[in-house]
């Protein structure tokens, strides 16, 4: 099944969820602590793409049938979502003022952010919510065919949801910024320059990455790796997965010393989302068919997929780890498949995942960790 009512917990129990959510906002007295994680394996599975993935359209939804879609660790199915109109979700959502909630990352925290949106909206359009993308300089324009970042504010509380567009979460700069067909130096040793401007406006933050991590990404945005200030020598670093176990060391140590700088944020780095993609890979014929949720077990397994640079990184840090790999890895039936409004013949996104869906339980289990 591949869309349904909202994934995960409904009703009373996502209101309660949501409320969790945001009045820990206005009254947490949050003491950090280094995460525990809680694989004990050591090797990483297949997690990563080996060539470029380049899906027409990942905002799409995609539905396969009008059933419901199953919770993450259960075969039966959820019940219906919430009524229209004002709901719990809405009174749990007044409980928050003046508070920003910013996910930065690739098009996997988009779909983070965009689930998120659908849960405290409750999927309507509201007179409460401002754009206020241009506070935070996402714009369009006549060679942007859509901004670097959407910014929502709910202004019957002054709230805050937004996303920033940062593949690598590296900071990237023209090396002439007077030629258009310019190469860019991605420093993997500095964070997104928006990171560093904003860091202040925030609340809450979720970091992610992972899928631009291949030599076709490099290429196409033409990107050259720079560490120091200057080209990469060091040929430790030349493979792409070591580039980015090194960029994602260096984001987390950076924003771990700013925390003290910070004592109202609490930040996460979110764990990599699984890829589905059965006998061959997005652009030799991989599919990703099933329609049953959990086909291939309920049980998160010891040898579970762990994202190995995402665990070590944060360790012995004040940044959580927000583990979704793992519980994903079982949800091969969620993902948009060949369900695009805007697919191409032959190609399914076994990457992207419908919504509703599997990103709602990663909000409920970030719910739980605030």
């Amino acid at each position: 099944m591949k869309l349904g009512t909202l994934n995960g917990l409904r009703g009373k129990r996502l209101s309660l969820t949501l409320i969790i959510i945001f009045t820990t906002l206005l009254i947490w007295g949050w003491e950090r602590t280094p995460h525990q994680d809680s694989f004990h394996p050591q090797h990483e599975q297949d997690l990563y793409p080996q060539e470029e993935e380049d899906f027409p359209d990942a905002d799409t939804i995609g539905h396969r049938t009008n059933g419901t879609l199953a919770q993450v660790l259960s075969d039966k199915p959820v019940g219906s979502p919430a009524a229209s109109g004002t709901t719990e979700v809405d009174e749990g959502f007044q409980a928050i003022t003046d508070k920003t909630i910013a996910f930065v990352g690739d098009s996997l925290g988009r779909q983070q952010f965009q689930s998120l949106m659908c849960m405290v909206s409750g999927g309507e359009q509201r007179s409460d919510v401002e754009d206020v993308g241009l506070q935070y300089g996402f714009v369009t324009g006549p060679d942007v065919a859509r901004p670097n970042g959407w910014a929502y504010r709910f202004t019957s509380t002054n709230t805050t949801i937004l996303y920033y567009w940062s593949a690598t979460l590296c900071d990237v700069e023209p090396l002439n910024a007077s030629d258009p067909a310019t190469n860019y130096a991605m420093h993997l040793d500095q964070p997104t320059s928006f990171l560093s401007q904003n860091l202040d406006r925030f609340d809450v933050l979720i970091l992610n990455t992972g899928h631009h991590w291949n030599r076709g990404k490099l290429k196409a945005n033409r990107w050259e790796m720079y560490v120091n200030g200057a080209p990469n020598t060091d040929k430790k670093l030349a493979p792409m997965g070591s580039a980015k176990d090194f960029a994602v060391h260096s984001v987390v140590k950076w924003l771990d010393s700013q925390l003290p700088l910070h004592p109202r944020l609490k930040a996460f780095y979110r764990s990599i989302s699984p890829r589905h993609f059965f006998n061959g890979e997005w652009n030799t014929g991989g599919t990703c068919d099933n329609t049953r949720p959990l086909a291939g077990g309920s049980v998160v397994p010891q040898d579970a997929a762990v994202d190995v640079a995402a665990v070590t990184a944060v360790n012995g840090t004040s940044v959580e780890l927000l583990d979704i790999t793992a519980l994903s890895q079982l949800r091969d039936e969620g993902h948009i498949s060949k369900y695009s409004l805007k697919g191409t013949q032959g190609v399914q996104d076994c990457l992207h995942w419908c919504l509703p869906g599997i990103p709602d339980t990663w909000n409920e289990i970030l719910a739980d960790q605030l």
